[in-house]
């Protein structure tokens, strides 16, 4: 049965469902017959689609800017405002009788600007609850650029506006509501979007893994041609000055050999920061025992510190501090290219594994073992730093979303197994549902990987911005970074707080 939308002299608006078939004429006719408008009252002129989006749309922006002016004046009168929470809870206490809400701020001054909707076409309709979004200063709060809000808010008009009118045939003031609120929601999809794209673009400033890689070779270079020589006598201080400490924090040559053997080598190391770092890389390798990988801890330690503050009188020639920096660099930088590499084939392999069945249906799960083996293994692991082993455990473990999606995407039709609840399903409540829960399970699945693909790249940006050369970029990127990772949030507040929600339009 055909709505008509009617507005009297006063500026208030009728809704009148007619018969099957019926005229604008005979829906006014039924209207004048209830009494609520005068029976010399002429039905209003008809509107082009042109103008009814002009004049609805105009209309809608002078509503939502009613509406947040009523917002505000809601917010400061509290519990003694429209809704009358004050009066309500002293009828409870008291026994008494709830007073009646009144209708909030805004629509009053709505009512009394005669702004309030009354739209004859369809594009009327879209143009009044998309004006009313676009015009609710609410919808500009919060970070973003104005462009991504503006855009924002007119899907969030178009989505509520469209979602509405899909659940006008059921009747049901408080389910045409509801999905005008979820349709609402569109505008902060569309932001949301928008800001991966941006988090991925200010994600390309920080270096690649293979920038990471060849500026370490290059420092490495760099030292292998440098003109830093150690006396003789400066290499003997450095080789008794990790003896006696080796010696006074209780390890003995007899229990650690092969640490023992290693730094013996510094006598003939040449001097030069080359042969020295050669000595510190075995030492670094040496993971045999425990007490043998702490004995060789303190000798590296023990390397780099006197590399750093050399004593002027054993330098031959060249800044060893300078070089030591560079050595420095050129560590860190090798350790964040070799981290990269093992998460680049932490997730090939997940994917392999997951390649396996045919499917790939299970890519989470060995996506999360793989980086488990990471996280669990002392060896894989060192050097990491408190951020990344944190985002590791959040791959491991999953967020609420991602398990979600992963529970939910087992119904996807992936294979003979999976496919078995959506058959059932259709056999028992036909064709339509069964395809619903096969349709949500796919996209629940893809919603789960893509999660996990996030993650993980996430891992990586954290790497690659705490390598040495990657803090410059992540520290000017970094504002940036902050605003767009508060977008989805802030969006998502935008859209419940401006989506319109009355039944039969905003």
């Amino acid at each position: 049965m055909p709505d008509f939308t009617f507005t009297s002299p006063e500026g208030k608006s009728y809704t009148v469902t007619g018969p099957e078939g019926a005229t604008k004429e005979q829906a006014f006719s039924i209207l004048q017959q209830s009494g609520k408008i005068g029976e010399t009252a002429a039905p209003p002129a008809e509107r082009s689609t042109l103008g009814d989006v002009a004049i609805e749309g105009g209309k809608g922006l002078l509503r939502g800017a009613a509406s947040f002016a009523g917002d505000v004046g809601e917010a400061v009168m509290g519990p003694f405002g429209p809704s009358k929470h004050f009066a309500n809870l002293k009828a409870d206490i008291t026994g008494g009788e709830r007073p009646k809400a009144d209708p909030t701020y805004g629509t009053q001054i709505s009512q009394a600007a005669g702004i309030e909707p009354a739209p004859q076409t369809r594009a009327g309709k879209f143009a009044s609850t998309t004006g009313e979004v676009v015009g609710n200063p609410a919808s500009y709060l919060g970070p973003g650029s104005a462009l991504v809000k503006g855009g924002a808010a007119v899907l969030s008009g178009v989505g509520s506006e469209a979602a509405g009118q899909a659940a006008e045939g059921f009747k049901s003031p408080g389910l045409e509501a509801g999905a005008r609120f979820i349709g609402g929601l569109a505008g902060a999809g569309g932001a949301i979007a928008s800001a991966e794209r941006n988090l991925t673009k200010l994600a390309e400033q920080l270096p690649t893994r293979e920038t990471i890689k060849n500026t370490a070779g290059q420092l490495y270079d760099s030292l292998k041609t440098s003109n830093v020589r150690i006396s003789p006598p400066g290499m003997d201080d450095l080789l008794q000055t990790i003896k006696t400490d080796l010696h006074n924090d209780h390890f003995r040559e007899f229990a650690n050999p092969i640490t023992y053997r290693t730094i013996e080598e510094l006598a003939t190391s040449g001097g030069n920061i080359g042969g020295i770092d050669a000595v510190r890389q075995v030492l670094g390798r040496n993971k045999t025992l425990p007490s043998e990988r702490e004995a060789s801890n303190r000798a590296i330690k023990a390397i780099d510190d006197f590399l750093v503050n050399v004593d002027p009188r054993f330098v031959v020639s060249g800044n060893p501090a300078k070089d030591a920096a560079t050595l420095k660099e050129a560590q860190g930088l090798w350790a964040a290219h070799k981290q990269l590499e093992m998460i680049e084939d932490a997730s090939v392999a997940g994917q392999h594994r997951a390649g396996v069945s045919g499917s790939g249906a299970n890519r989470i799960n060995t996506a999360r073992q793989e980086i488990r083996k990471i996280l669990d293994s002392d060896k894989k692991s060192r050097g990491m730093s408190d951020a990344a082993k944190s985002k590791m455990e959040e791959i491991v473990m999953g967020t609420w979303l991602t398990n979600k999606s992963r529970q939910i995407g087992k119904f996807a039709p992936s294979s003979p197994v999976s496919a078995t609840t959506s058959i059932l399903t259709g056999m028992g409540a036909g064709p339509g549902a069964g395809a619903a829960v096969a349709a949500g399970g796919f996209i629940a699945k893809h919603l789960g990987e893509y999660l996990t693909d996030k993650q993980l790249r996430e891992l990586e940006q954290i790497i690659r911005s705490e390598s040495p050369i990657g803090k410059p970029a992540a520290a000017a990127i970094a504002p940036q970074v902050r605003e767009q990772q508060a977008v989805p949030a802030a969006a998502a507040t935008r859209a419940a707080l401006t989506s319109p929600l009355a039944a039969g339009g905003p």
